[in-house]
């Protein structure tokens, strides 16, 4: 085993096999922007108000994730996920991305969900949803006899030219994963249709360039080596 692996990471090195580590990443600098409600970009930086929940789940039982009651906390998780995924314009739900926490506990069995919304509202709004109430009914009943099942969530809402991000030679993560709900002309129509798009754009010129472009401050044309 140890012969192939090496085998197979000195091939890569050399460019003969696709190299696993580099499979998604977007090569050069670049950062999401977000559309208004209507589906446009102003081509600005952070002018739409954004917010961020942070949901985990962890089993400190001795049996780890095998604990009882993690699966269906999982699941549960999952099932919240996806209904988000489906009902994206209701919610107002920008996108998730997922990390498992490695470094913190020798365990390293904490699932963490990053997850976008437009506002506060909206994730006051899921948290009153159908599923979202039986997941935390589920829960209130079965904390007292799972005392090892941990949960937590961190919210944070930002307002408009609060907030940035930059990406360089990676992966799609965090915001710059998320997708939105744009509306575009049919092809060979008077009418609109919904359109599905990353919004990732270009941050190695212009006012995108620099931490303070980003948020409306510059034109960024400031010193991008001290942001």
């Amino acid at each position: 085993m140890l012969s192939y692996l090496f085998a197979k990471t000195v091939l890569a090195t050399l460019g003969l096999i696709k190299n696993p580590q580099i499979a998604g990443v977007i090569n050069g600098k670049f950062t999401a922007l977000l559309p208004d409600r209507n589906g446009v970009f102003s081509g600005k930086g952070a002018d739409q108000d954004v917010t961020l929940i942070l949901l985990a789940a962890r089993s400190n039982h001795p049996m780890g994730i095998f604990g009882p009651g993690f699966k269906m906390l999982g699941d549960y998780m999952n099932q919240m996920q996806a209904e988000l995924a489906k009902n994206a314009t209701q919610y107002n739900y920008l996108g998730t991305t997922s990390w498992l926490g490695s470094g913190e506990r020798p365990t390293a069995n904490q699932l963490m969900f990053a997850t976008y919304f437009r506002t506060l509202e909206d994730v006051h709004a899921y948290a009153h949803s159908p599923l979202h109430l039986k997941a935390w009914e589920w829960w209130n009943k079965i904390t007292k006899s799972h005392p090892h099942l941990s949960i937590m969530h961190e919210v944070y809402q930002a307002p408009k030219n609060h907030w940035e991000n930059i990406y360089i030679n990676n992966h799609l993560t965090g915001i710059v994963a998320a997708t939105q709900s744009i509306f575009r002309p049919r092809a060979g129509s008077d009418n609109v249709q919904n359109t599905w798009i990353r919004p990732i754009f270009d941050a190695s010129t212009g006012r995108l360039k620099t931490h303070k472009g980003r948020i409306e401050e510059t034109e960024g044309n400031d010193n991008e080596r001290i942001f």
